[in-house]
């Protein structure tokens, strides 16, 4: 019996709004601890919906641990104090649950903290700190995520919306958890290929159905089908967080570091080739 604890922590946040994100923000949306996020969850086309659905159809031994969901709606910076609380929180349930044999966590990629710039990167730390180096975890990451050369060092699988509008959460979701559940029963061994450009990108300009960033998507596709890559996740980064690591980047997941290396090479080369097709003007409509 493999015991898999599922967990998300979720927020975009805007640096440039006078508002602020506090723990009620969480509370309204969803606040949930242990057994809870089985009821709410399940059955729902969320990340945390294809965890549940993906080890609850497996044919392994699994049990499902679930640890904690918050998440609150797009707005300001959330607080010191929220984060914090949060954080604990999610630490003491992972830690009041242990031994885990794998962890999937959804995550949006650009929360902001007062006084904490990367938070997501900084819990993945605490994380690690945890539960040591040697339980596999595999994130869900949000198409508008802004990736810190540390969070892929925590852990080499990250699997990046492919939509937006986001409508394929669910599926990121049953990937991570195919991934962790590679890891712990065929001792599969990923690795990541991760580049960061230095593009701030308007996120308007970012539909997948259309433009450029449809052209990148396309590409990544492409390249899953290659000997040895197993995920590919194109992040346009969101501009509207104001930190270190806002920028546009790419993260290869697979089990051929040469071949996962040249991929990442070769995508982020289109992906700089495009950069002045994400520019686009206002047009502000006078009224009659």
């Amino acid at each position: 019996m493999k015991r898999i604890g599922i967990a998300f922590f979720y927020h975009e946040s805007h640096s440039f709004t006078p508002m602020i994100t506090e723990l009620e923000q969480f509370e309204n949306e969803a606040y949930l601890l242990g057994k809870d996020i089985i009821d709410h969850y399940r059955g729902t086309k969320t990340e945390v919906g294809g965890f549940i659905d993906y080890l609850t159809g497996s044919k392994e031994e699994i049990e499902i641990v679930p640890l904690l969901c918050a998440s609150a709606v797009p707005s300001g910076v959330v607080t010191k104090e929220t984060f914090e609380k949060i954080e604990k929180d999610m630490i003491g349930s992972i830690q009041d649950n242990l031994p885990l044999d794998g962890l999937l966590l959804a995550l949006h990629g650009a929360m902001v903290v007062d006084g904490l710039p990367d938070p997501e990167e900084k819990m993945l730390e605490n994380i690690r700190e945890t539960i040591g180096n040697n339980i596999p975890i595999a994130t869900t990451l949000d198409l508008h995520a802004n990736i810190s050369e540390k969070m892929v060092t925590y852990t080499p699988m990250h699997f990046g919306f492919k939509t937006y509008p986001h409508i394929d959460m669910y599926e990121q979701g049953l990937a991570a958890a195919n991934a962790i559940c590679n890891c712990l029963f065929e001792n599969k061994q990923y690795q990541a290929a991760f580049i960061r450009l230095p593009m701030l990108l308007p996120s308007l300009n970012m539909r997948t159905e259309t433009g450029p960033m449809k052209k990148m998507i396309d590409l990544a596709k492409e390249a899953e089908n290659i000997k040895g890559v197993d995920n590919v996740s194109i992040f346009g980064g969101f501009p509207y967080a104001d930190t270190a690591s806002s920028s546009a980047s790419l993260i290869v997941v697979g089990t051929d570091k040469k071949t996962m290396g040249e991929v990442a090479e070769k995508l982020a080369r289109e992906y700089w080739g495009l950069k002045k097709n994400f520019s686009f003007t206002y047009q502000v409509r006078k009224k009659d």
